[in-house]
């Protein structure tokens, strides 16, 4: 590498910039301060950063403001971001820092090896980004016939990969954000291996063409639902959930299909899956918690129905389509806070 990597770290409170020193310094790379936004901005300037760790909570310019601003400019854009907050928990919050550009939210107080362990695989994608460019211009001093055509493939191959490894970063904090907020009933799955083993029993399967598909996969869950010995309420909303879910795949989707498994000990296990264009990632959030959000390719209402009505739900979506998984047994289980 031609310079070691550079740390930004941005918090109005000095004994919060020498507890974050004191934790990153082993890592030995230039840790560089700043005491506000306006600051953090006027550094970004004049030199390169692996990584930023942004407090939230800052006068005059906050952290979310100052986020903003940093992906608006063109050489600062890709920078990562960690916000830090003491405070800010709700899931508004949240979901402004994601939408700020945000890869990660951290709560103080942290635990210090975490930190360092979050913080080492930004340095480490940094590291492998320098060397890539590093290589593309040895190529290019190279006075080769093909060097232009290298050259082009070696950027373009960069910038496939940078934008690879943070779409990964992006989804595995948009993921961790809505089992949260959702009290760990809904796993935003990257694909559909991450889902669940149907349950032991096949009960039936459904074609969801658009004229009585919706009323088939109902009748499937209630017959599930009485061998299972779910109670009236339970599988009531299992059968609401069912059929939203079958809706959605519908209207938004195209050849369609649903699947109900049981256990009898006492679980239903509904399947849906369709092969329409999926939901954008920029979508998901809103179109899985806000009630009576919408926009084409997201579930909008219906899905905020599906989390209010059964124990779990497990979504993957994407270009070729989206499945969702959905399970219902015969007690509520607690929510993990309860349980801890």
């Amino acid at each position: 590498m031609s310079h070691p990597a550079k740390i930004l770290l941005v918090d109005d409170r000095p004994e919060n910039l020498i507890a974050l020193e004191a934790t990153l310094e082993p890592l030995g790379h230039e840790l560089v301060l700043a005491r506000s936004g306006v600051e953090a901005l006027k550094r970004l300037l004049f030199d390169d950063y692996a990584l930023i760790l942004l407090d939230v909570q800052m006068p005059g310019m906050d952290g979310f403001e100052t986020a903003t601003r940093i992906k608006e400019r063109g050489k600062s854009r890709y920078i990562p971001i960690i916000f830090l907050t003491a405070l800010s928990t709700q899931e508004q919050d949240i979901f402004q820092g994601y939408t700020a550009g945000a890869v990660d939210y951290i709560a103080k107080p942290f635990h210090p090896e975490i930190l360092r362990s979050k913080v080492r695989i930004f340095l480490e994608l940094y590291e492998k980004t320098e060397q890539i460019k590093a290589q593309a211009e040895l190529i290019r001093k190279r006075d080769l016939h093909d060097g232009e055509r290298l050259r082009n493939e070696m950027q373009k191959d960069l910038e496939q990969k940078h934008l690879m490894d943070m779409a990964q970063l992006q989804f595995g904090f948009l993921r961790d954000v809505l089992h949260s907020v959702t009290e760990g009933r809904l796993t935003l799955c990257q694909s559909e291996d991450e889902f669940p083993e149907p349950l032991s029993v096949t009960v039936g399967h459904v074609s969801l063409a658009p004229h009585g598909a919706i009323r088939d996969l109902r009748d499937c869950a209630q017959a599930a639902a009485a061998q299972a010995g779910l109670p009236d309420l339970r599988w009531q909303d299992l059968v609401t959930a069912a059929s939203e879910a079958a809706m959605n795949a519908v209207v938004h989707g195209s050849n369609g299909e649903g699947h109900v498994y049981l256990d009898p000990s006492g679980a239903v296990q509904v399947w849906v899956r369709d092969r329409g264009r999926g939901i954008a990632i920029e979508n998901i959030s809103r179109a899985t918690l806000e009630r009576g959000y919408t926009t084409a390719g997201t579930m909008g209402h219906g899905f905020w129905l599906i989390l209010e009505t059964v124990d779990r739900v497990f979504l993957n979506t994407g270009p070729s389509g989206t499945t969702i998984v959905i399970e219902q047994a015969r007690t509520r289980p607690q929510p993990p806070w309860l349980r801890a």
